[in-house]
């Protein structure tokens, strides 16, 4: 992951359970701009499977202070990773 996304988000006001994307973006707590980025993310996947007949990418990290996007792709380390399967044996 990007390190930038690991940095804690700075304390809520009040928890912030339950409220909605326009309430976050109101408390400041959420950018504005973070619906239209992941719609496009949402976007370019959808693009990318049903159009090209394939997907390359198993996940996407967004964060928008500062402006960064990683990826990460589809390979035999990062599924078994994911699903927490066991480490394949090499023969």
């Amino acid at each position: 992951q990007d390190p930038a996304l690991l940095a804690p988000d700075p304390p809520a006001r009040e928890p912030s359970a339950g409220l909605s994307c326009a309430d976050l973006t109101l408390r400041e707590e959420q950018s504005l701009m973070i619906n239209t980025m992941m719609a496009a993310i949402a976007a370019n996947y959808s693009y990318q499977w049903v159009i090209r007949g394939e997907l390359t990418s198993l996940a996407t990290a967004v964060t928008l202070e500062p402006p960064a996007m990683t990826s990460r792709w589809i390979t035999g380390e990062a599924l078994r990773s994911a699903f927490g399967l066991p480490e394949e044996k090499k023969s």
